[in-house]
């Protein structure tokens, strides 16, 4: 047995039950391992299924241990986008300037007022 894929397991399963179902996003390990240069953990994968399975699939992707550590999985949540979304999302912007600019004459009338 890998000790490094065997502590990094452990670490990871005490995240989530392993049986929570979602969609997860896995993250490598930052190839970066000193103080200097950028730092950040790339992008391997979007996948869905049981925490449990989504470790073991991530322990095996190319890129997910670089010099040790590990990477790292993140659930996610996804959005499901179609024009009814668009178009309720403008009118709610639109809503939010005008409650915003509401918001900006109350707050000059209550300056004027010394509050």
């Amino acid at each position: 047995m890998n000790s490094q894929a065997d502590r990094v397991r452990a670490k990871l399963l005490e995240e989530h039950p392993g049986h929570e179902v979602g969609t997860w996003q896995i993250l490598g390990e930052d190839p970066n391992c000193d103080l200097g240069g950028p730092h950040g953990n790339p992008m391997l994968a979007t996948v869905q299924g049981t925490y449990a399975d989504i470790v073991e699939y991530a322990l095996e992707l190319p890129g997910f241990f670089t010099w040790g550590g590990g990477g790292d999985i993140e659930k996610v949540s996804v959005l499901k986008v179609d024009g009814t979304t668009v178009k309720q999302r403008a009118i709610l912007n639109s809503r939010r300037q005008t409650l915003k600019r509401q918001l900006d004459e109350v707050e000059a009338e209550l300056k004027k007022l010394g509050s």
